[in-house]
């Protein structure tokens, strides 16, 4: 284990600005060490669960989202972590078709992308609600 670090090292070694942490701080996603002079120190735990708060955020997680997942258990993490898990698929749903139309109008030999049949086949399959 290496030596807590100061926020500023702690937020190079993140690739972060040091007033995100201390963001996260404020709104109890990550607590620092504190020295007796009140410093904020990071030892290897916290930079672990900094980066474990960037990859929830990364996943779509708000930092609400991300506070109540560090007290809840497994039964109670399971209904956010579901919701977002089915964003997640839906977006990757949407990118899919989406990269499927564009493939097709890439090699589409029609002189109007309104004249393919292909082309309203996918019109057809649109989901309105995205």
């Amino acid at each position: 284990m290496t030596e807590p670090v100061p926020v500023g090292a702690a937020a190079a070694a993140l690739g972060l600005e040091a007033h995100v942490l201390r963001h996260w701080e404020d709104v109890g996603v990550l607590v620092p060490l504190r020295t007796a002079s009140g410093h904020r120190r990071y030892d290897d735990e916290l930079l672990t669960r900094a980066r474990l708060v960037r990859l929830c955020q990364r996943a779509g997680l708000s930092l609400a989202d991300i506070r109540q997942l560090n007290v809840a258990d497994r039964d109670r993490r399971i209904g956010p972590i579901s919701a977002t898990l089915a964003r997640i698929e839906a977006g990757m749903s949407r990118l899919q078709r989406a990269e499927q139309f564009l493939s097709h109008v890439v090699n589409c030999v029609h002189p109007m992308v309104s004249e393919c049949p292909d082309c309203a086949r996918f019109a057809g399959a649109v989901d309105t609600r995205s």
